[in-house]
């Protein structure tokens, strides 16, 4: 983390630092991502006919998060933290340029050509595998302690973006120039970031890192951490939950819009409508966090996505699942700033990088079970139940980390909330 030479910076200063410049960066690759995973889906459905194959899409990008992360967080925390993001951005680049080569050479014309698609999902879940904890262990090193909570919000930037304009955007490029042209544009965007980070690794001097204890050289360490830090393992337990919550978004959605007697359209409605609910939710997010504190805006942003995954499951009309999904998605984002605020002041930097691996199998790693959950509630209940289900589910986790749980220190925590407060409660 740098030196707190000089006053905080605001966020929209920020925007023009290393941190803004690699959350810009970052908002190309996710978009890219999001081309991918719509387009894959609707190219499978058109190969095969099977929401089964589909499904195999969505295993294939999460598994090597349950498989790799913890290798990469650990990896994160001996090596060189940004060829570790540059590395990985290169596996999302290949997934993106194999589907543009093969789409070029051979065609997507039958059922094995979906397999195609699977396996460079496989290589996007891959690349994610490899940046992500990578990533997430850097930002605390490009500003100042005083600018971290600021930060963090720039670095839910690419997933806002992404939840707002992706799945439209894929849905109309593969629509409009078909399969081969969608997934080289995704390439072209992955490869921009590379550029991108090739150029920040030459402005940013970062300092050296001490890794030389025994216990920041295992795999594991990240879990023993959690062992001893009661409150940074419930923080990790509210990410999951808010994968499990952005989960029915995409899985449910399609039969929800059924239920509700909307068109096909209304399913892309729904996911775009959540991403702009998250980016509502990210303009207002430090005026909340003043308002509320850092260590309870965490359960109040899952009570709002309780509360609006609950709406949209008793929806009379289409009018109200929307209005529903839009509180979800800022409550999605006053959750995942929170919680991932007070995990990274936390944590020791010679941990960093496997605790966020903790953190990305939390996240991501939770949608495939919750997936398979929803989706066998929906095929023998129907859909309202289980919407139902994943609102219960997310009241749950808000009771379970309202902010009296997490103003305790603990042991092996670095700082109290009281001392966070001041310094994360700034910004503009």
């Amino acid at each position: 983390m740098l030196d707190e030479d000089g006053p905080p910076r605001s966020r929209r200063q920020l925007l023009w630092t290393p941190i803004g410049v690699l959350a810009v960066g970052k908002v190309l690759s996710t978009v890219a991502v999001w081309t991918i995973n719509i387009a894959g889906a609707i190219l499978v459905f058109e190969l095969t006919g099977s929401a089964v194959m589909v499904g195999m899409v969505s295993v294939a990008q999460f598994t090597p998060q349950l498989l790799l992360a913890p290798w990469s967080g650990a990896r994160a925390d001996r090596s060189d933290r940004f060829a570790q993001v540059v590395a990985g951005t290169a596996i999302l680049w290949l997934g993106s340029l194999l589907l543009t080569a093969w789409g070029a050479l051979s065609g997507f014309e039958d059922g094995r050509d979906a397999l195609v698609v699977i396996a460079a999902a496989g290589l996007v879940g891959t690349g994610f595998a490899v940046n992500g904890p990578a990533t997430s262990a850097l930002l605390p090193a490009l500003v100042r302690r005083s600018e971290l909570a600021d930060a963090l919000s720039l670095s839910t930037l690419p997933i806002v973006v992404a939840r707002s304009i992706g799945p439209a955007f894929g849905a109309g490029l593969y629509l409009a120039f078909g399969p081969t042209i969608t997934f080289g544009f995704a390439a072209a965007l992955h490869l921009c970031f590379l550029v991108v980070l090739s150029q920040l690794r030459r402005r940013v001097v970062l300092a050296p890192r001490a890794t030389s204890d025994t216990a920041g050289r295992r795999l594991l360490a990240g879990l023993d951490y959690l062992r001893s830090s009661p409150r940074t393992a419930l923080l990790i337990a509210g990410v999951a939950v808010i994968g499990v919550g952005a989960d029915p978004i995409t899985t449910l959605t399609p039969p929800l819009a059924a239920e509700l007697g909307a068109d096909p359209g209304f399913v892309g409605t729904l996911a775009s409508v959540f991403g702009i609910g998250a980016a509502v939710g990210f303009v207002v997010l430090s005026r909340a966090r003043l308002s509320f504190g850092i260590t309870r805006l965490g359960s109040i942003g899952l009570a709002m996505m309780g509360v609006g995954t609950g709406m949209a499951a008793l929806a009379p009309s289409p009018e109200v699942a929307v209005s529903g999904v839009l509180l979800g998605g800022a409550g999605m984002t006053f959750a995942l700033n929170a919680f991932t605020t007070l995990i990274q002041a936390d944590v020791p930097d010679v941990l960093r990088g496997r605790v966020m691996a903790l953190w990305s199998v939390a996240f991501l790693g939770t949608r495939p079970v919750s997936a398979l959950t929803t989706g066998w509630v929906t095929d023998t209940l129907g859909v309202r139940p289980a919407m139902s289900l994943s609102a219960a589910v997310i009241l749950a986790g808000a009771w379970a980390t309202r902010g009296p749980r997490l103003e305790a220190r603990d042991v092996a925590a670095t700082t109290t909330p009281d001392e966070l407060a001041p310094d994360l409660g700034e910004g503009t």
